[in-house]
């Protein structure tokens, strides 16, 4: 049975990203990097979604859950494209302060590590383990039952990563385990530390830590399971604690200041916030709107 072709608004936001990117890459070399990234999401999600309406398999409507995923990461690389060499120092020499005010001061830092390396070592788990929670709560999205509001949910987490992604070349800085070396760094080498070290050295970009990019999509999974899946309240004060415990590893690690943290946050809460706006508008308004968020033409 053949269904409207219409792409959604995941998708929409996914195409808008990369086409804004490439707009304003146009001086540099990158240019035509990011042309290839924007045509190739833009051809992706059509096809996909003109398969769907076309066959109404149900494939082809999973496929489209996934297909932005990996776009995520791309994202997320392609912001040292928009390196110019400069780093202001003068941003994370204020951040700074209020580091070490709350490790030093306040003994946050010691707190931590009351208990020798158990709460470090749990810290840079949960840091590490952040990669794979999107993928992860879309799978419990499907073992409950809720695959349809997949589209929500992916609408969150896009808006807010890509939202992160473009903020970042306003404010070039250096994680404070670089720009400070050796100051209230964690007192235990735990191998999950080891492991968060290795990945950030070989996989990190280097231009910002502003905001924090694993903060962003913590929260942006957890506000986005929320209002996907509303009746479960425990899963996603379960996923708003795994979103919280980032934020504290992110911080004691130092791979980010505070100010990153609370930005991403900030940037996940205000997509979460837009996306509820619209969805539960008046019935009469969201009509048209519906089919792109949710879904419903799904199998």
């Amino acid at each position: 049975m053949t269904r409207p072709f219409r792409l959604r608004a995941c998708e929409w936001v996914l195409i808008a990203h990369f086409g804004f990117a490439a707009v304003r890459a146009a001086p540099r070399a990158c240019w035509t990097w990011f042309v290839a990234v924007a045509l190739f999401a833009a051809a992706g999600s059509a096809a996909l979604a003109f398969q769907e309406s076309r066959t109404g398999r149900r494939a082809f409507a999973i496929a489209r859950d996934w297909f932005p995923l990996p776009f995520l990461l791309i994202g997320y690389w392609s912001v040292d494209w928009f390196r110019n060499g400069r780093v202001t120092n003068g941003f994370q020499d204020s951040w700074v302060v209020l580091d070490r005010f709350l490790l030093r001061e306040c003994g946050v830092k010691a707190a931590i590590e009351i208990l020798g390396p158990v709460l470090p070592f749990t810290l840079e788990l949960c840091y590490s383990l952040l990669y794979p929670l999107p993928g992860l709560a879309l799978v419990f999205l499907y073992l409950g039952g809720r695959r349809k509001d997949a589209p929500l949910f992916l609408l969150v987490l896009l808006l807010a990563s890509f939202t992160s992604d473009t903020l970042m070349p306003m404010f070039p800085s250096t994680d404070p385990r670089l720009r400070f070396p050796g100051e209230d760094l964690p007192s235990w080498l735990t191998p999950t530390r080891a492991l968060n070290l290795g990945l950030l050295e070989n996989l990190d970009i280097r231009l910002s830590v502003f905001p924090s990019g694993h903060v962003t999509v913590g929260f942006a999974t957890a506000f986005g399971i929320l209002l996907a899946w509303p009746e479960r309240k425990r899963l996603g004060a379960v996923s708003v604690l795994i979103a919280c415990v980032v934020s504290v590893a992110a911080v004691y690690g130092r791979y980010h200041y505070v100010v990153d943290v609370l930005s991403g946050a900030a940037v996940s809460l205000a997509a979460a916030g837009l996306v509820a706006v619209v969805n539960r508008r008046p019935a009469t308004d969201r009509t048209k709107l519906q089919p792109a968020i949710h879904g419903q033409y799904h199998s």
